[in-house]
């Protein structure tokens, strides 16, 4: 009786144990098959959305497109008017020699070197302690574009803007 019993018990315990792995084994091929299910309806959700957008994103790379042609045209155009620019400022700029021959067509130009050019910061000279100190730093500066030119010894300076200076920044 005593076998019969325990016999009896370990095919229950067999039983529970081989119940207990089958369950675990179906368990986790429904997890995987769930997971796999939601993974595939999450691409099959954006491949419907991006149908959706494609001509969308087309409308808007062809958009893209055009706009870089027309900034490489743009910059091209930019480059030829700068060139027009500093040729027409340094015609204009700069002075014929001494010669006044009529025969003369083409009198040299002056040398670009003889014109020297650019930006200086100027603090007002009653506000320059005798010390540098955090004041001097704090107090503002102006900004001029300077230019001066060697054989008529003219220096001009003309204030720049603040403001146009900032938004130059921002742009």
């Amino acid at each position: 009786m005593q076998q019969r019993n325990f016999c009896s018990c370990s095919l229950d315990y067999v039983t529970a144990i081989q119940a207990v792995q089958e369950r675990m084994k179906f368990e986790f091929v429904e997890t995987l098959c769930s997971f796999v299910y939601s993974w595939l309806t999450f691409y099959h959700v954006g491949h419907v959305t991006h149908e959706d957008f494609k001509p969308f994103l087309s409308e808007v790379q062809s958009k893209v497109q055009k706009a870089k042609e027309s900034f490489e045209e743009t910059k091209e155009y930019y480059v030829q008017l700068k060139d027009k620019m500093l040729i027409n400022h340094l015609k204009n700029a700069v002075f014929q020699t001494g010669k006044n021959d009529s025969d003369n067509e083409n009198p040299t130009p002056r040398t670009v070197s003889s014109i020297k050019q650019g930006y200086i910061f100027a603090h007002e000279k009653s506000k320059i302690p005798k010390t540098i100190s955090r004041d001097v730093l704090s107090n503002r500066w102006t900004m001029y574009y300077c230019v001066y030119q060697k054989e008529t010894r003219i220096f001009t300076m003309i204030p720049v803007n603040n403001t146009a200076r900032t938004v130059s920044k921002i742009l």
